[in-house]
């Protein structure tokens, strides 16, 4: 059923989307040279040091730099035996052996870089003058091939079982790198005497590990997506950002400050005029007549928005199919809405009676998903990661015959408060231009005039886009303080210490003061960040005195023990350092499932083990609130104590990043 030849409908076929000679050329260069630069990190590489990587755009062939790097190895040294990690996703293992066996047809060594491997440097070389067939692929275990692809966590259920024998390979070449930001997968990594890696997105939003130094790597090759564009090799991208405000309250978040998932789920299903209205939105950008038809990517986080969503499309005659597991794909499989072949039925041209225009998914359309002619993404529902948002809009900025831009459209069900969630501002802060009609621009300046002057974007912006209510770059990015000196947060803790009285009546108080001073004065109020929590309403230093005349007024006395404090960081060796691991009741019962009195039980058990074994290993800092906590002080640590926990019996909850 799969054809591959679908055209982008934003340009003109044959005219738009397609690489000119001088651009081919500068690609087919960038490649070679990131690969000969790859061979010059791994051969100054000693152990100890942090392992090389490329953090370059998605699209701009990261494939292909692998193949030349296995190449040029192979070359080197024929018997060599080659690990490469293909995300974290089994669908991945089979995208990257057929891309690489492709890759193998072609004639990609060129006589230049056979001189570079002369015979004073390897002796006779019996592989010199081959092109193709170099090497053969597999997975682990499979006999008769020397390139092996897996999956990050089989890697390290390998290890665990005494089954990874790293120092029988030369080289590991991990894609989409960021993945090893674990503990366990990045000791995997580091069992390998080389190791080259490769990713669009070199910093994690969560975990322990989220900066490419942390998870033993460091970036020689940097190619943005901003500088893609600039080259000529990748297009533009349009951001429409469509407010929801009166549909859905604000995003609820954690007490750490991420978007709390399930809050935000039973919020979306109290809101049932959102998802059509979304739908409404979508119907009008998408297939703007009978003969414009642009794939499409909605990106959600729960299947049931999915379903909705994808129901009211149906009734505005457009074709969508769900991309879910496969376990749930079976279940909800139906032939309006497709989910067991969704994916082949997206690649079919849009006149194919079983093509779908639409692809749904909570999670699959981000990191290895590979269509090129996908012109619009629509964030359905809010990420507060990154990388994530990061994933999937890389794969929209991709050529393809007829694609003359990409489009960005951000549902932004946070209302005014933008910052808790990501959005094509915050994603690109710094190279975000706001256009005349208040659609945002990512891409080369010298391609804006072009791009404004397509169908599809004079529609938007003459008719669907109301420039008076389109928010504010300002507003897009604004960034939320943290809590400032003078500052009193509106928590119960803070009032109860600040205050004499009962919570209860308190807050009362304090509603009073806001209805009566919010108009007049909203200098007054603020929300702020505060370390532990997350967001708060806070009383700043300029109304400080107001509510405390307000309070007395109502017979309410600032506490004996506390006036309204500054909150100071703590300093010094005591305080908490970047390098340490925190180990309180939090952070444990987040890292273990088990009852939390077991998992306290157990800590205390390993680290009074370790602190006969390893004392500089564990000590006590100073929070921001100079609360002490204990902390092991280096990731060696960390290692020993997860292994030693899970010897006790815990079990490490799943990593949210694994299928």
């Amino acid at each position: 059923m799969r054809e591959r030849q679908v055209y982008g409908s934003t340009g003109e076929v044959g005219a738009d989307g397609i690489l000119t000679p001088e651009q081919a050329a500068k690609l087919d260069h960038l490649q070679r040279d990131t690969a000969r630069e790859a061979f010059v990190q791994l051969d100054a590489h000693q152990p100890g040091d942090l392992f090389p990587m490329a953090a370059m755009a998605t699209g701009i062939g990261k494939g292909r730099i692998i193949h030349l790097v296995i190449e040029k190895q192979m070359r080197r040294k024929p018997d060599s035996r080659i690990v490469v990690i293909a995300g974290t996703k089994k669908i991945l293992i089979h995208q990257t052996q057929n891309a690489l066996n492709g890759y193998q047809q072609e004639s990609d060594v060129s006589a230049e870089e056979e001189d570079e491997l002369n015979e004073s440097e390897i002796g006779e070389n019996p592989l010199k003058g081959q092109s193709s067939k170099l090497y053969k692929v597999g997975r682990m275990g499979q006999r008769g091939t020397n390139v092996k692809i897996e999956t990050a966590q089989r890697l390290v259920s390998m290890m665990q079982r005494g089954e990874l024998f790293t120092r029988s390979y030369d080289l590991l070449i991990p894609d989409e790198v960021h993945n090893l930001g674990t503990p366990l997968r990045k000791e995997v990594a580091q069992r390998f005497r080389k190791a080259l890696g490769f990713t669009a997105t070199a910093h994690r939003h969560s975990g322990v590990l989220k900066h490419p130094e942390e998870y033993g790597f460091k970036i020689f090759k940097d190619y943005p997506l901003p500088q893609a564009q600039e080259d000529g090799l990748l297009p533009p991208l349009l951001g429409v950002q469509i407010d929801t405000k009166g549909l859905v309250d604000a995003v609820p978040t954690t007490r750490g400050g991420k978007i709390n998932y399930p809050a935000l789920e039973k919020m979306l299903k109290a809101s049932p005029q959102l998802q059509p209205f979304i739908a409404d939105k979508l119907a009008e950008i998408i297939r703007p007549d009978p003969q414009t038809q642009y794939k499409t990517v909605v990106a959600v986080n729960f299947v049931w928005e999915a379903q909705k969503i994808a129901k009211h499309l149906r009734k505005q005659g457009i074709t969508a199919g769900l991309l879910i597991n496969q376990q749930a794909a079976r279940q909800l499989h139906t032939e309006e809405i497709p989910t067991t072949d969704s994916l082949q039925r997206y690649f079919l041209p849009q006149d194919h009676p079983d093509a779908v225009q639409v692809l749904l998914s909570p999670y699959v359309a981000g990191e290895g998903f590979d269509a090129p002619f996908t012109e619009v993404l629509a964030w359905a529902s809010p990420t507060d990661s990154g990388l994530r948002y990061g994933q999937y809009n890389g794969r929209l900025a991709r050529r393809a015959n007829g694609k003359a831009y990409g489009m960005v459209v951000d549902f932004l069900y946070q209302t005014d408060q933008y910052q808790w969630s990501q959005n094509m501002s915050r994603w690109m802060k710094g190279n975000v231009q706001q256009l005349d009609s208040g659609l945002l621009y990512v891409g080369a300046k010298r391609d804006i005039q072009s791009v404004t002057q397509q169908p599809g974007v004079r529609r938007l912006g003459e008719n669907l886009f109301d420039r008076a209510s389109a928010p504010s770059l300002e507003e897009l990015t604004t960034e939320i303080e943290s809590l400032q000196p003078g500052d009193l947060s509106l928590t119960a803790y803070s009032l109860r210490n600040a205050f004499k009285g009962n919570r209860y009546v308190l807050d009362r108080y304090v509603r009073v003061f806001k209805e009566q001073y919010s108009s007049d004065h909203p200098e007054y109020f603020a929300v702020r960040i505060i370390s532990g929590i997350g967001p708060a309403d806070v009383i700043t230093q300029s109304g400080r005195e107001a509510l405390i005349q307000h309070m007395e007024k109502r017979g309410i006395m600032q506490s004996d023990k506390a006036r309204i404090e500054e909150i100071e960081q703590a300093e010094g060796e005591d305080a908490i350092q970047l390098t340490d691991f925190s180990l309180t009741i939090k952070d444990l019962t987040q890292t273990f499932i088990g009852n939390p009195v077991k998992i306290i039980a157990a800590r205390n058990e390993v680290l009074e083990e370790m602190r006969v074994t390893d004392p500089d290993s564990i000590a006590t800092r100073k929070t921001k609130r100079n609360v002490s906590i204990t902390v092991l002080t280096n990731f060696n640590a960390y290692i020993t104590f997860m292994s030693k926990m899970q010897t006790q019996g815990l079990v490490v909850r799943p990593d949210s990043d694994e299928e």
